[in-house]
Formats: structure tokens, sequence, C-alpha cells
């Protein structure tokens, strides 16, 4: 009888553990961007995220867009929305002052909760979770970058092609464009903030070539790169043989300061530079020479070829003009061939 009995209860035991087994990998879960089941003493939930309102967001203090609303589910093992279940929200990193609007909060009619997430002061990526239980689910990237130009950290070059290149002195070229119309060069911009990251997407870069060609009037940053093609007009404004010509790269932006206390915030009192009006150097004596082309940022009509006595940004809320400069010769000769390595006899 015994024997019996033990024959009985051991599949039954088998079939039971088997039972538990399974609920509790179905209460484990939760992966980034996904959700997961919470199990409990009272109803089994499932939590996901949903929506950002932006994923991108700009540093601290700046006056853009530094808020974003981050919305997760949570619903029964049925599929009903949950009213009412207690979520508990986190970051993946809190630097430069990174936080959320409140850490806790309760599921509305519609089982949706949302977390309100504040930018910080250094450019980086950080995720918010949500918790019910045991269950996390976790957000996209969110990203927080600088929203303007910084001076100082613009880069302004010269694509080398079959159209240009580098002269035994070291200067850039652009070949027969100082005999011909329509020879065309790639200018290039790469543009970051104070932590050498890229500023945020579509950061709008604007050009000026005043002395002689055509450049086109301005390129959208793309993760903190874009470009436009300069083309010659030889018989306007080329008054020399192999002539000089200045390129300018500018947009708003913000001058550069001594972060004294390491908040990544301008403070009254820092030291800062305070950037004068951009001009062309026409006659390339390191000054400026009534006549020379400029960019009249305040509009009075005169050179300022001093600051205005104040640090300027999008802290400020008074952006200034940050630029970069490109300058290369125009000559009427053809690209030299590259010259082919030697090969020594044996």
């Amino acid at each position: 009888m015994k024997s019996v009995l033990q024959k009985m209860v051991s599949p039954l035991a088998k079939v039971l553990l088997l039972s538990l087994a399974s609920l509790l990998v179905i209460s484990c879960g939760g992966g980034p961007g996904g959700g997961g089941v919470s199990g409990g003493d009272s109803d089994q939930l499932i939590v996901a995220y949903d929506s950002a309102t932006s994923r991108d967001l700009v540093l601290k203090g700046q006056g853009g867009l530094e808020v974003s609303e981050i919305t997760f589910t949570v619903k029964d093992l049925s599929g009903a929305n949950k009213r009412g279940a207690a979520v508990v929200f986190s970051l993946s990193t809190d630097v430069g002052g990174i936080t959320l609007a409140s850490y806790t909060a309760r599921t509305g009619s519609d089982g949706k909760v949302t977390a309100v997430l504040n930018s910080g002061s250094v450019s980086t990526s950080v995720r918010v979770s949500a918790t019910v239980g045991a269950v996390t689910a976790t957000s996209e990237d969110i990203s927080i970058s600088s929203s303007s130009l910084v001076a100082g950290r613009m880069s302004f070059s010269l694509i080398l092609d079959e159209n240009t290149g580098v002269d035994g002195n070291g200067n850039l070229v652009v070949y027969k464009a100082g005999a011909l119309d329509g020879i065309s060069a790639k200018l290039q911009v790469i543009a970051t903030d104070r932590f050498g990251n890229a500023v945020t997407d579509g950061i709008r870069v604007s050009f000026w070539s005043p002395e002689t060609g055509r450049v086109e009037d301005f390129c959208d940053l793309e993760d903190g790169v874009c470009q436009v093609q300069w083309t010659s007009a030889a018989l306007a404004g080329q008054t020399t043989a192999n002539f000089v010509n200045t390129v300018i790269a500018f947009g708003s932006g913000a001058e550069e300061y001594t972060d004294v206390n390491g908040n990544n915030l301008y403070d009254d009192g820092e030291a800062f530079v305070d950037l004068p009006e951009v001009f062309v150097d026409t006659n390339e004596n390191d000054a400026y020479d009534a006549g020379e082309p400029f960019i009249d940022a305040d509009g009075d009509q005169v050179y300022d070829a001093v600051g205005d006595g104040t640090w300027n940004g999008p802290a400020a809320g008074d952006y200034t003009n940050i630029w970069s400069s490109l300058t290369f010769t125009l000559v009427a000769e053809e690209k030299p061939a590259a010259a082919k390595p030697s090969v020594s006899a044996p």
C-alpha cells in the first residue's frame, strides 16, 4: 500500500514544483525598454515603457528644452489597465544634477504613470526606470547635450579631394579656382560643447565668403558635423594671382569662460573671453581696418573691436556670434599628380 501512495504522490509533487517554478519565472523580468510581471500578496501586474515626450534635452540653464515626460503603463495579467498601482521611479545616472520631479506616483484610470525628467549640466545619456513590486521597466536613452555653439569649440576645415590640397608651405589650396569659374570645394564644420560632445542636432551654422566665390548659406549640424560647398567665381573679387580667400562660419552661441566652481554654468565674477564682432582680414595684417567686411551683430553700423563687457550665452538669455574662419589660396594650375614611391633594385 505504501509503495502505491509513493507512486501517486511523487508525480503530484513534481507537478506542484513545476507550477511554482513557472510562477517564479513569470514574476521576474523587465529589461531596458521592456516590461515585466509583478508578483506579490495582491494582484500580479505588468509594467511597460510607453514613450518620452523628447529624447533630446539641452543642458540645464541653456534656455532650451530641459524637461521630458516619460510614460509607463501598468496592467494586470488579463491585460486590463491597473488603476492606483504604486510606482517607484529611478535614474540610471544623476550626473550634473539630473533629477526627477517626483520619485513615486500612482497610475491613473488608464493605467498610465508619468515621470518628469529634468536635465543636468553635463552632457550624457540617462534612462528612467519604473518599478512595480519586484519588476522594473526602463525607458530608452534620453540624450542631454548643448543647445548652442561654444566659442573655441568649432573646427572649420577644407575637405581634401581632387580639387584641393596642401602646398609646400602648408597652405590650403583650391586648384584651378584662380582661373576658372565653377571649381568646387567642400567645407566642413565640427562643433562640440565644453565636454567634447556633439552639440544638439539641428543647430544652424551660416557661412560668408565676401571676397570671392559663392558658398552655400548654411548647414544644420547632425551629430556635431555638417558640410557646405564653396564654388569659384574667378572673374569676381580676385585681384591678384594666387588669391587668398577667407570664408567665415558662424552661428549663435556662448562665449568661453573659466568655470571656477566646476558647476558647468557661468556664474557672475568668473573670467570670460569677451568676443569682438567678426571681420574678414582682407589685407592680412591681423587687425580690422576701415572698409573690411564685418558682421554687424548689434546693428550700429560700426565695427566693435571689443565686446560688450558682459558674458553672452544662452544661460544669460543673450546669444552672441560664435565663428571660425578658413583661408585657402586660389591658384590657376591643376593639382599636381601624387608622387609615386621610388623602388630600389635589389
